[in-house]
């Protein structure tokens, strides 16, 4: 039960935190305002008992399918989000960040409930549950701090366009965790593994989860992931090289 909910958090919960400490360590470079994630934060927890509250009854939606289906739709949104967010500037990236913020609580939060709620009642598991969740918690939490303040380190200043490529991997894990949920309710055919890493990087290991919430990894990746995975994370990198040209030219004009 304990390594279940150490497993649990750091599959579900490092994600979210690891993508909001890239968007806070970008945000912070031209402003210190917190507004954005304390809205995202409180409407990502009213959309999380709104969903909770139904989950039964959606769950039987797209016959038998409707949480997947849900949640792909959700991780989609988000990476649109994360696209608007490297084209726009200033407030306008605070408005999409409250949105990408409470998407993600709204999603991740749900699988979370979901699982605790299962083994709450249960007095011989409550104890390891709790103690699986402080660690679990605790090991995300400090990851995506370590990740925050490394963002917002003086090395990164000599290549400023270095967080945003991290979103891009992270927002493009958005859209293979969308392919993932597509196949399990067969709405894509999933295909024999293009290759194995398990031996190197296992997916169940501490840097594996990382590794995943960072940039989608996959140890055994089907083609059709690979396929959108590639095409999800060259959109954003495009649109980062474009803008970066446009300001580029405004400066020499």
């Amino acid at each position: 039960m304990l390594i279940n909910a150490v497993i649990l958090f750091l599959r579900d919960a490092l994600p979210v935190l690891v993508l909001i400490s890239i968007l806070a360590a970008i945000i912070y470079r031209h402003s210190d305002s917190t507004l954005w994630l304390t809205k995202g934060l409180a409407l990502g927890l009213l959309g999380l008992i709104i969903q909770a509250s139904f989950i039964n009854p959606i769950s039987d939606w797209f016959d038998g399918f409707g949480f997947e289906m849900i949640t792909t739709l959700s991780h989609l949104l988000v990476y649109c989000a994360l696209l608007g967010f490297i084209l726009c500037r200033n407030e306008n990236r605070m408005k999409l960040a409250v949105v990408i913020v409470a998407l993600l609580i709204t999603t991740s939060g749900t699988n979370v409930y979901i699982y605790l709620n299962g083994f709450w009642s249960d007095p011989h598991a409550l104890d390891a549950l709790l103690v699986g969740t402080a660690l679990g918690l605790g090991i995300s939490l400090s990851l995506a701090v370590l990740l925050y303040y490394a963002l917002r380190s003086e090395l990164i200043d000599s290549v400023p366009q270095l967080p945003m490529i991290v979103l891009s991997l992270a927002a493009a894990r958005q859209v293979t965790e969308a392919v993932y949920f597509l196949i399990q309710a067969d709405w894509l055919q999933a295909s024999t593994p293009l290759w194995n890493t398990s031996a190197i990087l296992s997916d169940s290991s501490e840097f594996g989860h990382l590794f995943n919430a960072l940039t989608g990894y996959e140890a055994s990746p089907s083609t059709i992931q690979v396929v959108f995975h590639l095409i999800a994370l060259g959109s954003p990198l495009l649109l980062i090289y474009k803008t970066r040209h446009v300001n580029l030219k405004e400066v020499t004009s």
